[in-house]
């Protein structure tokens, strides 16, 4: 203090414009530094939550393809199944091998298996339907146990006609007589042969 105050007015007036100027200068590049490290901090902190947005829109639609993928092999092996539940190859034999394995796992016996005619499928037309009419014999219950399974074997077949009569009511065995509706595979097409230009005709 002793130093300013020896100090001359003018001389006093220029220390304290310096010492002014300097705060201000430090002042004004403290608030430069620091509003450029809060901008960078900012855009790293918008970055940054626009990253984990996008994280967490890749996982959910990694989970949800996933989902996907599942499904469509779920689905895939239903339709493969069910493809293999069709008729292929000769319709009568391929009924009678099918029903016949069927049977074995129900106290019923098949008494009689005739084969019915083939017509267009409605629904799908790119298949057809073959029917056959299917005679059995056994208690009421198991009959209808064989049945609940057949259509559940069949999930795309019809049952279209069903009749059960006992001759002895007196006697739990019945006899059923029911006309089965089953899709079959279509024939694969001939490979048509590919067409000739008319310069390979002429050529020929």
């Amino acid at each position: 203090m002793k130093f300013l105050k020896s100090m001359s007015k003018v001389k006093l007036q220029k220390v304290i414009l310096v010492a002014t100027l300097s705060l201000i200068g430090i002042g004004a590049v403290g608030n430069f530094y620091v509003g450029t490290e809060w901008t960078k901090l900012s855009t790293k902190r918008d970055r940054l939550v626009k990253l984990h947005t996008q994280l967490d829109l890749a996982q959910s639609n990694a989970k949800q393809e996933a989902q996907n993928n599942q499904l469509r092999e779920q689905i895939q092996a239903f339709v493969d199944g069910q493809r293999q539940k069709m008729i292929s190859g000769d319709p009568f034999s391929w009924v009678v091998r099918e029903i016949s394995l069927l049977a074995e796992g129900h106290a019923v016996r098949v008494s009689a298996l005739q084969p019915g005619t083939k017509y267009a499928n409605i629904v799908k037309p790119k298949y057809e339907m073959f029917t056959t009419r299917i005679e059995l014999e056994g208690a009421y219950d198991q009959i209808g146990k064989f049945i609940k399974e057949l259509e559940n074997a069949f999930v795309t077949g019809q049952i279209r006609s069903l009749e059960v009569a006992s001759s002895d009511p007196t006697h739990a065995q019945c006899r059923a007589t029911l006309e089965l509706a089953l899709l079959a595979r279509p024939d694969e097409a001939a490979t048509p042969a590919p067409k000739t230009s008319e310069g390979e005709k002429k050529s020929l």
